[in-house]
């Protein structure tokens, strides 16, 4: 073998090398940058939840002041698991529902009989995650923009399906809305939903994605499918 072939091989291998390292450093960079941008949107839901939460207990005052009291403890539950996930990218869904439930039962002391809801059990979210803070704005938005615009209130229910490929987690409630809608309607800029589909994207690398359907004339449900490994 001739030198020239040797040496020919060489500077093959050196640029092979050279464009492995410059990838993965590429790579890197972009999860580093994709980290940052999930922190900054999750970082967006943290504070907006915890003021409206303070708001409903502080409507329960004036006309019921012992549930305000019963339920003033579920805020401090619900403010630890809120600081204590700020940092990880995935939750166990079960954790989820637990401060959904807490948040829930919040809305419940205010809406009485006029909020009903219907949660999986574990058996049912065993093994699956979600980033944190997903679950409980598209319930808040449920309560405020479909409950409590009905006089007879209404209910909102979570399911979850699984098949080989992954999982869906539906948020379904009881809303009315105007023949004019559309999904487009709920993905506005720095509005949950929008924030929720841009974190999801982050999470599961564009493997997860959320979409709205009205189903006319009044309920509305908003699913979340996300691949099952990570």
């Amino acid at each position: 073998m001739s030198r020239v072939t040797i040496l020919a091989g060489l500077v093959v291998m050196l640029l092979v090398t050279a464009m492995s390292m410059w990838r993965h450093r590429v790579a890197e960079r972009a999860l580093v940058a994709a980290r940052a941008r999930a922190h900054a949107l999750q970082a967006q839901i943290n504070p907006h939840f915890f003021f409206n939460t303070l708001n409903t207990i502080a409507a329960l005052i004036p006309d019921d002041p012992i549930s305000a009291q019963e339920t003033i403890v579920c805020p401090a539950d619900m403010s630890r698991y809120a600081f204590a996930t700020a940092d990880r990218s995935r939750v166990s869904l079960a954790d989820e529902l637990a401060f959904v439930r807490a948040y829930l039962t919040i809305e419940q002391a205010r809406f009485g009989d006029r909020l009903r809801f219907e949660l999986p059990t574990e058996t049912d979210v065993d093994g699956l995650d979600l980033p944190p803070l997903t679950l409980q704005p598209l319930v808040e938005n449920a309560v405020r923009h479909g409950i409590a615009r009905r006089p007879n209130g209404g209910v909102i229910a979570i399911c979850v399906s699984r098949d080989a490929d992954g999982f869906s987690v539906v948020v379904e409630n009881d809303a009315d809305y105007t023949a004019t809608a559309t999904t487009a309607t709920f993905f506005q800029p720095s509005h949950a939903l929008m924030n929720i589909r841009d974190r999801l994207r982050l999470v599961y690398d564009g493997m997860a994605s959320i979409e709205v359907v009205l189903r006319h004339p009044d309920r509305v449900a908003v699913t979340i499918r996300a691949c099952a490994s990570p």
